[in-house]
C-alpha cells in the first residue's frame, strides 16, 4: 500500500486497524500528516497501551507493562535503586501525586533531567510497538494533556522504529506492493528531513531517490553502501 496524501488521510480517519495490515510507523505518519489530536489504543493479547497525540505528535503513552513505568525505567538505566523506586512509588500512590514530583522533592532527580528521561521512556514505549507482528490499534477521542507535553520527532522515531525494531517479515510485507513501482522523494515533504539524523547508508539511499528508482535498484544502492 503506497502512502500518498489522500491515502494517509483515509488511514488517519480509520477507527480501528490491525498491525498486520497497517504498520505502526505508517499509522504515526498518517496522524502526523492529519495533525490528529486524540489517542491510539494499541492492544496485543494482555498488553494495552494508550498513545496520546497532540496535533499528530505523541506526547504521552500509558502502558500496563510494569517495566515501562517511569520508576522501573529509572532503575533499569541505573539512575535510582530498587528501594528508592519502591519508596517513591508508594508515596506517589498514597499522596495522589505524580511520581516525577516525588522524585524531584526527594532530590533524586531535577526537573530538567526528569523531562529528558520522560522523553526517553516515551520513545522506548513507542518503539516497542514497532516490534509487534500483530495486534489492533483503535482511534479514540482524547483531550491533550493539561500539564506540559513531551515532544518527540516523529520522522526520527519512525526511521529508528523501522530500521532497528520492526521485524524483517513485516518490512517485506509492507514493501511487497511497491515491487516494480518507481519511487522518488516527495518534494513537498523535504522539511521533514531536517528532523532526521541519517547514517551514511541512509543518506545515500535518500540521495538515490532524487530521481525515480524501483525498489530493486535501491537495493543495489544499499548493498553498495553496506
Amino acid at each position: 500500500m503506497s502512502r500518498d496524501p489522500s491515502q494517509l488521510a483515509r488511514l488517519a480517519a480509520e477507527r480501528q486497524v490491525t498491525v498486520a495490515d497497517v504498520p505502526f510507523g505508517a499509522l504515526l505518519v498518517a496522524h502526523l500528516e492529519s495533525r490528529t489530536t486524540g489517542a491510539l489504543r494499541a492492544r496485543r493479547g494482555p498488553v494495552d497501551k494508550r498513545v496520546v497525540l497532540e496535533r499528530g505528535v505523541p506526547v504521552d503513552c500509558r502502558s500496563n507493562l510494569l517495566h515501562e513505568t517511569l520508576s522501573r525505567y529509572l532503575v533499569s538505566i541505573g539512575r535510582i535503586d530498587e528501594a528508592s523506586a519502591n519508596t517513591c512509588l508508594a508515596e506517589s500512590a498514597w499522596r495522589g501525586a505524580q511520581i516525577g514530583e516525588i522524585l524531584i522533592q526527594k532530590g533524586l532527580i531535577d526537573a530538567h533531567e526528569l523531562t529528558r528521561v520522560l522523553q526517553q521512556n516515551l520513545a522506548k514505549k513507542l518503539l516497542d510497538l514497532f516490534t509487534w507482528p500483530d495486534g489492533e490499534v483503535a482511534l479514540e477521542d482524547a483531550a491533550p494533556p493539561s500539564t506540559f507535553s513531551l515532544k518527540l520527532r516523529v520522522p526520527q522515531l519512525v526511521l529508528t522504529g523501522v530500521t532497528r525494531f520492526m521485524p524483517q517479515a513485516a518490512i517485506e510485507r509492507a514493501l511487497a506492493p511497491l515491487s516494480g513501482v518507481p519511487l522518488v522523494r516527495n518534494p513537498h515533504r523535504m522539511a521533514l528531513l531536517e528532523e532526521l539524523r541519517l547514517a551514511p547508508a541512509e543518506a545515500a539511499l535518500l540521495e538515490a531517490l532524487a530521481r525515480p528508482r524501483r525498489r530493486e535498484e535501491l537495493a543495489h544502492t544499499a548493498d553498495a553502501e553496506a
